[in-house]
């Protein structure tokens, strides 16, 4: 499903805030990114970065400060408080009820794009979420496998799939060379076009009872990796999430940008992104991103609607109390890092950090299941408004 870009623009921070929690619990809205700004130097910035925005419904004076730096296929509208404020655009009652509001915003993008974004996740449907780096050894399949497991330990049926080139995950559920031919024998089925997928998805596939998830033994080669196309790996993960067996699908992927990663990141509702705290980290990250723009386009700017920024090894207090997002690359959220781990000698160990499954819980309130919030939220979360007064930062809100 492709996630599409609404930014709204108002001096009042208390609207901005109150329309901020309506939407984040509204399911009509699960395939919006919302970014709401109260200054319009915010959002001038914003726009002249290049992020995504598909729909603006903007204030008058934000209309008329944007208007050079405004994306050409963005469809505009003023949010005024009485009607003739902008004849030059379509114009929304800013203080009409809000189920209201979100319907005309919805007629005014469909009339303009030939589209509606408005239709939630379909039912029966399951939430992916998917995590990657361009920097290797920076925890991905530790914090794949703790957002996993605590998943599964909240009630949730969790499928967890490795789609690494080196798959170290056996030490984790042991199993020796018992299913080690699975992933091959997923692949031909896959290829073959099976009627009986869904039968032998059931038998190739393993629980482990520690964890409580389930997973596909890792195969003794990289070959089943490096014969992966992004059409098998769509395939795998439908065959996957219309099982209707799983509340989350957890997609642990390599540190490459190839074409499974862009795939992925279509498939997906949701992909964490670690970053470093080093300025090497950074830089790779940074390439990553101009990578992605540069080989994926447009297409690939739609798409990072969808990702977070997830910083690893800065501690909140490093960041004022809490991440920024002043850019792209800012964090949306904070792990921390143990250096004991690189010696670490048990598996287990990795999953068992008391601060490290702290800020798994948060991720998970936050990005997969928010606190409050319905459970046709599944896949998105909601940042918390926390405009205070002169504050020139804008409120990202992802729903679905």
């Amino acid at each position: 499903m492709r996630i599409h870009s609404l930014v709204i623009a108002a001096k009042e921070q208390e609207y901005v805030k109150r329309l901020a929690e309506y939407i984040r619990e509204s399911p009509a809205t699960s395939s919006w990114q919302v970014t709401a700004f109260t200054h319009p130097p915010a959002l001038k910035q914003y726009l002249r970065s290049g992020y995504p925005a598909d729909l603006l419904a903007l204030q008058p004076n934000f209309l008329e400060e944007a208007k050079e730096v405004m994306p050409a296929k963005a469809v505009a509208a003023a949010l005024v408080r009485h009607l003739g404020e902008a004849d030059d655009y379509e114009q929304l009652l800013q203080y009409q009820p809000l189920p209201q509001l979100l319907k005309q915003l919805n007629e005014i993008y469909t009339k303009a794009s030939g589209g509606s974004p408005l239709a939630g996740v379909k039912e029966g449907t399951t939430p992916v979420a998917a995590i990657y780096s361009a920097i290797g050894g920076i925890g991905k399949t530790t914090l794949a496998l703790n957002l996993a497991k605590q998943a599964a330990e909240g009630g949730k049926r969790v499928f967890y799939l490795n789609l690494e080139m080196w798959n170290a995950t056996g030490m984790y559920f042991g199993g020796g060379a018992d299913g080690e031919d699975d992933f091959s024998r997923m692949l031909y089925m896959l290829q073959s076009g099976s009627e009986q997928s869904a039968a032998q998805f059931a038998s190739i596939r393993k629980h482990h009872p520690g964890m409580q998830i389930d997973y596909f033994q890792p195969a003794p080669s990289p070959d089943e990796r490096l014969a992966l196309t992004s059409e098998l790996a769509s395939a795998m993960v439908d065959m996957i999430t219309s099982s209707g067996q799983y509340d989350l699908l957890v997609i642990d992927l390599d540190c490459r940008m190839d074409d499974v990663f862009f795939q992925v990141l279509e498939e997906c509702g949701l992909m964490l992104w670690l970053n470093g705290t080093d300025v090497t980290a950074k830089r790779k990250t940074e390439l990553a991103v101009q990578y992605g723009r540069r080989k994926r386009g447009e297409a690939f700017r739609e798409l990072e609607a969808k990702l977070r920024i997830i910083q690893v090894g800065v501690h909140a207090a490093e960041e004022g109390g809490r991440p920024s997002e002043q850019s792209f690359l800012s964090a949306h959220g904070l792990l921390p890092f143990h250096p004991q781990w690189h010696q670490a000698e048990q598996p287990a160990q990795l999953l068992s950090s008391p601060p490290y499954r702290g800020a798994v819980t948060g991720l998970l309130k936050q990005w997969i299941w928010p606190e409050g919030g319905a459970e046709s939220d599944r896949g998105g979360g909601a940042r918390a408004a926390g405009l205070g007064a002169g504050e020139d930062r804008s409120e990202r809100i992802r729903i679905g």
